[in-house]
């Protein structure tokens, strides 16, 4: 049972059980072995990964923690080599990053005082510290471990070791494109993905980081949606041993289709900070919600399609309040409501009849709001409200 850390300026220390592996350095003389230094690895297997956590040294008296990890790959081929990098902690202080380069330079037979070893990997083997660069060659024997060592302490240029800074994130080749397609047609959306050793996918429905709704076995670089009847966002996690990276939100525009707000405002010429329904990305002091709600393009002036206030005179020298506007036919999940004042200050619901004003060309919908039951006051003002349903 050992103890890790997560977190920098106040570590959080977890216990966990890893697997212990000994090593002792010395001198080998005339058949004669010196110990001089002796400290411990510390190990775990997941998902066919070999980890390492860190080692104790003096025996355990000096502690050295390598954060979540040092991940090696799973598989590396002869000249292949991957990057790695972790918080490093001494005794439970953070002490900074640690970025750790392996290479496999052969599959070789190694003959030690020990014994003689068959397959052993050959390894080099980089850590880049706060303090320094310390680079190993080593020879790992199957079902053994470390049979031999060669260290050298930054030696970085002399040796020409693997040359990295940190573990190289997953990249997309190109920004991910989103379609438009006919009602009840499907649509391939695909990425190209660069990292290091393989790179896996996982598809997901919604905006880019939500993942809640994955998309069962859309595990490929593409994928094919399913027949779509509405507007729908989708986008991918491509990961690696580095890391993972979140594509940007692939919008899916479906003609004369059903559409969310959400949907309306992922078209990509919205800023990704500008797509909230409050937000106004157009700088015209119009919020995306109401653009929704009218039909109005969001990086478009709503000005000339604003309601347009209409005073209707009713027996009893009462005075209707109505709205004129066009709406967007397509958008759901919001609600229209009336709202009237006399002072500006407190506004009031009303209820209000719905009175149809034909479509225009570019296919939103003429109406009127009017308020059903009027009442008698010397001034009134009335207002449009858009909100935001389940």
């Amino acid at each position: 049972m050992i103890t890790t850390y997560s977190g920098q300026v106040t570590p959080t220390p977890a216990s966990f059980t890893a697997m212990p592996v000994r090593s002792t350095h010395g001198a080998y003389a005339g058949g004669v072995f010196s110990a001089e230094e002796t400290w411990d690895d510390f190990f775990t297997v997941a998902a066919d990964r070999l980890h390492f956590w860190g080692n104790d040294e003096d025996a355990g008296t000096r502690q050295t923690r390598a954060g979540a990890g040092l991940g090696f790959p799973a598989t590396l081929t002869v000249g292949g080599s991957a990057a790695m990098e972790a918080d490093l902690y001494a005794n439970g202080v953070w002490y900074g990053r640690v970025a750790s380069g392996i290479r496999l330079l052969g599959v070789e037979t190694v003959t030690v005082p020990a014994g003689t070893f068959a397959g052993c990997l050959h390894l080099q083997i980089v850590f880049a510290r706060p303090d320094g660069v310390q680079s190993n060659e080593e020879w790992w024997a199957p079902g053994v471990g470390a049979v031999k060592r060669l260290g050298a302490e930054d030696s970085w240029d002399d040796r020409q070791l693997l040359s990295f800074t940190a573990a190289a994130p997953v990249q997309f080749a190109a920004p991910p494109a989103g379609a438009s397609i006919e009602n009840g047609a499907t649509t391939t959306l695909a990425v190209t993905a660069t990292g290091p050793g393989p790179v896996t996918y996982q598809w997901y429905q919604g905006d880019s980081g939500d993942i809640a709704a994955p998309v069962v076995g859309a595990t490929e670089a593409s994928f094919t949606s399913p027949p779509l009847n509405a507007w729908a966002r989708y986008w991918v996690r491509a990961s690696s041993m580095a890391g993972t990276t979140d594509s940007d939100t692939l919008l899916v525009k479906v003609a004369d289709a059903p559409m969310k707000v959400a949907d309306w405002a992922a078209q990509p010429e919205v800023p990704v900070a500008q797509r909230a329904p409050e937000d106004t990305p157009a700088g015209d002091g119009v919020s995306n919600l109401m653009k929704f709600a009218l039909g109005v393009p969001p990086m478009e002036s709503a000005e000339a399609e604003l309601p347009k206030a209409e005073m209707i005179p009713e027996a009893g020298g009462k005075v209707a309040m109505a709205l004129d506007f066009a709406v967007n036919p397509q958008a759901q999940g919001i609600r229209y409501a009336l709202e009237v004042t006399d002072d500006c200050v407190t506004w009031t619901e009303v209820a209000f009849l719905i009175e149809d004003g034909g479509t225009n060309a570019d296919g939103t919908q003429l109406v009127r709001l009017r308020e059903a039951a009027p009442s008698v006051a010397s001034r009134k003002f009335v207002r449009l409200k858009v909100e935001v349903v389940p």
